[in-house]
């Protein structure tokens, strides 16, 4: 009886991380010691909180280019393995990282966020680990 209990409670689980619209809470965070001359914001949203300065740059990251607020951007998200992963966007004429790699990532990545380089606040669009965009509202 126990061993049908636990097999049940593992089974449930793994159906709640395979699917990001169950139970998915969503934090956001932002931390301005990020943000450079440039105009460059660390963002990130996730279904759990961690010190986003304990997540360095790795070689593992992706850049896309895609309408912020009205603005092309170009965003970049890093994964390490002490962490879901974050963001960093930018204006599409300044500088960007090299050597990007861009195979997995989105697989690896339960949930991310980006904001206009420019504003703190407004709509933002988080996509899910399947890179599905779902739209909410950062209340400065």
């Amino acid at each position: 009886m126990l061993a049908i209990s636990l097999i049940k409670s593992i089974a449930a689980g793994i159906l709640l991380l395979a699917s990001p619209a169950l139970g998915f809470s969503v934090t956001f965070f932002q931390d301005p010691n990020f943000q450079t001359d440039l105009g460059e914001v660390v963002a990130g949203a996730f279904n759990r909180c961690y010190d986003i300065a304990s997540c360095p740059y790795q070689d593992n990251s992706q850049s896309i280019q895609i309408d912020v607020g009205g603005a092309d951007v170009t965003t970049c998200f890093y994964q390490n393995n002490d962490c879901t992963g974050f963001a960093k966007c930018w204006h599409h004429d300044q500088p960007s990282p090299s050597d990007l790699n861009i195979d997995g990532l989105a697989k690896t990545i339960s949930g991310f966020a980006f904001v206009h380089p420019c504003d703190n606040c407004g709509d933002t669009s988080l996509f899910n680990g399947n890179g599905q965009p779902e739209q909410f509202h950062i209340d400065c």
